[in-house]
């Protein structure tokens, strides 16, 4: 609406620069609905005042290049999860939980017992939810992709012998890009 006023008007016929863009959103959009939100970025809200976000997925799978993690336990059952800290990361996470559907919240955990800032994590257990979640972020996943495709893999082998060997080798795919930095 806005770029189409500036057409309409004089204004129009000079080139929108996003210093100008970013001006007219400071300026005029609170009327449209139109905030900054974490990190800089324009996002709009909600009637209910969350943030809507674009493409969950997309904005899962950044979450999770950053502050996730996809990892197995030591009985080899694949985990998924995001980590996030202070209010604002409560809110992420409450967000997130609401817009996927699926997972495990676990709000204002303490670090450390001298610690005033809390921990907020939203996990993912069960296969249904890894899966719903992996097929969903798998397409826009850059540093975890290889981890996703290989729990995947690992959701859909069965208990047969044959499966047994390659569960050892995805097992080993996981851990070894959650190590290889170090």
């Amino acid at each position: 609406a806005i770029v189409e006023a500036l057409h309409d008007s004089d204004i129009g016929s000079k080139r929108l620069t996003v210093q100008k863009m970013g001006a007219l959103l400071k300026t005029y959009g609170d009327d449209f609905s139109i905030v900054k939100a974490s990190r800089g970025a324009w996002s709009v809200l909600r009637n209910d005042g969350t943030i809507l976000v674009k493409d969950p997925w997309a904005y899962t799978a950044g979450f999770i290049d950053a502050d996730g993690y996809l990892t197995n336990t030591k009985r080899g059952e694949p985990r998924a999860g995001v980590i996030a800290t202070g209010a604002r990361g409560r809110v992420h996470c409450e967000n997130l939980y609401k817009t996927l559907g699926c997972g495990v919240l676990q709000l204002d955990l303490k670090v450390h017992k001298s610690s005033k800032r809390s921990q907020h994590r939203l996990q993912f257990y069960s296969k249904a939810d890894l899966r719903k979640l992996l097929e969903g972020v798998e397409p826009h996943l850059r540093l975890k992709k290889q981890q996703a495709r290989a729990v995947l893999e690992l959701l859909g082998l069965g208990r047969e012998t044959v499966a047994k060997a390659r569960r050892k080798e995805l097992e080993r795919v996981v851990k070894w890009e959650n190590w290889k930095d170090t």
